[in-house]
């Protein structure tokens, strides 16, 4: 990690973020948007978050319970082809690819409040979008 893919990296959760804020992010692949989000705040990078992800990346292989430790939500993914791209642009790719979980379903998530369920398949669009995500 260096100094410009932590920037790009959080500029890039921070403009999808800002879009899911303004309510005009698509709900699903139909002609509504997904609530705005008004509550929805700036990440700021986290230095130790980033050590601990890198301690948790190291055990990849052998990680048998997704479930990360200590109330961490992660998101990750793994590339196994087209090993020497640049990271920053994999790591934004990445970041788009998670959030393309909402507007690539076929129909609209019911929003009664700003809740995403694991069953309804955005988890990792819901990880990137969440308030609760620090």
């Amino acid at each position: 990690m260096n100094d410009t893919i932590r920037l790009r990296v959080l500029a890039k959760h921070n403009a999808l973020r800002t879009d899911l804020a303004l309510g005009v992010v698509l709900n699903g692949q139909t002609d509504t948007y997904l609530r705005k989000a008004n509550k929805m705040f700036q990440l700021r990078y986290s230095c130790n978050l980033e050590t601990t992800a890198i301690e948790r990346a190291k055990q990849c292989s052998a990680i048998s319970n997704r479930n990360p430790p200590n109330d961490v939500s992660e998101n990750f993914r793994k590339y196994t082809q087209n090993l020497n791209r640049d990271r920053a642009s994999a790591a934004t790719m990445t970041t788009q690819l998670w959030w393309s979980e909402i507007t690539r379903r076929q129909t609209s998530i019911n929003q009664v409040l700003n809740i995403y369920y694991d069953h309804l398949g955005i988890s990792s669009f819901a990880k990137v979008g969440s308030s609760l995500f620090l």
